[in-house]
């Protein structure tokens, strides 16, 4: 596992959460990234991934500067179609997926961190992944995030802590009761 260009790309990802990423990207036909910056955590997943990554992000505002960033971080992955980058928000992303019944092997969440938003994010794209897919999401931190915090302990009891702040949910094989 090579973490070299990852690790490169200014963010908030540190190494052992990208690897945790990375592991599960080798595990993934089809990932998909809420909340991208730069890059730091796609390039991690589209490095290791066998099949391809969706990254949606706003990116508006101020916040433009931050997309030429990650499209010139990200340039290689994009050009080869391994990365398809939606400019637009979260809930429309999730429409959009919904109407092409595209199911996803996981879902990573590191959007909007607040309550409202981590609880839309969570019921938008949890029906949007397969059996035994992985729902996970970046920031679980109380002293930081508690709106993060607060919304996957209430929506995902059962779900894990597996590397930093990132917090993990597997969908059961079988329906659930």
């Amino acid at each position: 596992m090579n973490l070299t260009k990852a690790l490169a790309i200014d963010g908030w990802m540190d190494p052992a959460e990208l690897a945790w990423l990375a592991a599960r990207a080798v595990e993934s036909r089809c990932i998909v990234e809420i909340g991208c910056y730069q890059g730091r955590s796609a390039r991690a997943l589209a490095d290791h991934i066998p099949g391809g990554l969706f990254c949606v992000d706003k990116w508006e505002g101020p916040w433009i500067v931050h997309l030429h960033a990650f499209i010139a971080n990200l340039r290689d992955h994009i050009e080869s179609g391994r990365v398809r980058v939606r400019v637009m928000s979260s809930a429309t992303a999730a429409l959009e997926f919904r109407e092409n019944e595209l199911p996803f092997d996981m879902v990573f969440i590191d959007g909007d961190h607040e309550y409202e938003s981590v609880c839309e994010d969570i019921r938008n794209w949890r029906p949007l992944l397969r059996p035994g897919g992985l729902l996970c999401g970046h920031d679980y931190d109380p002293a930081g995030w508690p709106g993060v915090v607060r919304a996957v302990d209430e929506l995902l009891p059962g779900r894990e802590l597996v590397a930093g702040s990132i917090w993990a949910y597997r969908i059961p094989l079988a329906p659930e009761p």
